[in-house]
This record gives C-alpha cells, structure tokens and sequence, in this order.
C-alpha cells in the first residue's frame, strides 16, 4: 500500500486511525507551534497550507466539527472516510474482526503478456496481497469482487482465477508472518518505538514516521496477529501519550 502522502491524506489518517483532534490547533496553526497542536503538523514548514486543506476537507464534508466536553474537535465524517478509503483501501479493514476467509488469486499470464502480469501484481500488492506461492497471491481482505472486475475490464479472465478459502494452513499466524515478511515490519515498529520512548526526536517526526510505516503494513486482523504485535503498541503509546491529541 506504499503511497506518497498528501496533505489532506496526512490529516485524514490522523482523523481515522488516531481519533479526533483539536479544532483549536488547526484554526490558530499559524500563531502557535505547541504541542497541543495535531503532532503531525509539528514538523511542518507550511502552516498556512495545513489550515488551508484542513478548511477544505470541512468544507467538502470530508471532515466536521463536533463538541466534546465543552471544546471544538474535528472528525472524519463517513463521506470522508469512503473518500478516504478509496485512495488507502485497506483502512476501511481496521478493527474489523475477521471472517475467516481469504481472497485467492491464482494466475498464469503468457511471457509475452509480461506487462500485464507486472501491472496485476502491482494491482495485488497494492490491496496489501502477499505472495504464497510463485503465482498465487493471498488476503484475509476481501477484495476479491475488485481483483475480479480488475481482470475482467482487461479480459484476463483465461488467465487469472480469483477465489475465497476458509483454511489455507493449520498456523495460519505462521503463514502470515511468512508470507507478509512480518518480521520486517515489527522491526521497523521497535525501531520506531524505541526512538519514541527515547524523546529525543520530535513528537510530529515519530508521527510522520508511523504514518509511512502504515503506508508498508497489510493491516491484518488482529486473529491472525501476535498478542503482542508491536503495531499495537506503537498505536497504543502515541495515543497513550497526551501529545498528539
């Protein structure tokens, strides 16, 4: 799902995946660099153009102020987050409890058709698929019905067989790890923590990081993840911390 990050993008993860956040900060950006700011804005060196863009999301609806104890905060509204999920498909996915399937794709595409072999497997990675096998990709996501209309618009359906399974592998949390190279990924999520817990490096600099490290997750269900994945508790200490709400 690795995607470059735009401003608006930025500032809807940060409504979606962290909560609701100051309307204050946002409205008085340009006057004040403090911490009661949104964390990410931090490192900045444009205010003008976050405060811009965050006006803009409210005033397409992408974005609404509500009242939480007396004090303004902004929200991502569902039109928001359908937007949103368009761009980064596997949000939508977050929290979700798991169904128990998985989407299979099952390929084999001429050499002569390499090009189209490369741009399906793009397509795969880019839904947060892993490779099992050498020409079979995996997700506990269903995302079958959009792999299915990807192949048919492209008339690959000779070629490329999409199906669901209920059990792919008797430790299915060790097929994860494998295929989805989950030891990358904690290890990216412990270096981060680290540099967090250290407080050394500024607060919306450990936020951006994590954003981009989302940006490289599968974001897969909690089931077939460790109780003590890593990701949690990065999500868990920034949330945790009082600085970036």
């Amino acid at each position: 799902m690795k995607k470059l990050l735009r401003t608006s993008d930025r500032i809807l993860i940060y409504a979606s995946f962290l909560g609701d956040f100051a309307y204050d900060s946002i409205k008085n950006s340009s006057k004040s660099r403090n911490l009661h700011r949104p964390a990410f804005l931090l490192g900045s060196s444009d205010d003008g153009a976050i405060t811009r863009t965050t006006y803009r999301l409210l005033k397409a609806n992408s974005l609404e102020k509500i009242v939480k104890n007396g004090k303004p905060y902004l929200r991502i509204t569902p039109a928001g987050w359908d937007n949103f999920c368009r761009d980064f498909p596997l949000f939508e996915f977050q929290d979700k409890p798991w169904n128990g399937y998985w989407s299979v794709v099952n390929y084999d595409i001429p050499e002569k058709e390499r090009g189209v072999r490369n741009s399906l497997r793009e397509k795969l990675v880019s839904l947060g698929f892993g490779q099992w096998k050498k020409s079979v990709y995996i997700s506990p996501h269903d995302f079958g019905g959009d792999i299915r209309d990807w192949v048919s618009e492209r008339e690959l359906d000779s070629y490329v067989s999409v199906s669901e399974a209920r059990e792919l592998s008797f430790d299915e949390k060790k097929l994860v790890w494998d295929v989805f190279n989950l030891s990358k990924i904690s290890e990216n999520y412990d270096e981060l923590l680290k540099k967090y817990k250290e407080g050394k490096i500024p607060v919306g600099k450990i936020l951006q990081e994590y954003f981009n490290l989302l940006l490289m997750d599968p974001l897969l269900p909690k089931e077939l993840l460790p109780n003590d994945w890593l990701g949690f508790k990065v999500k868990k200490a920034l949330l945790g911390s009082g600085k970036i709400k």
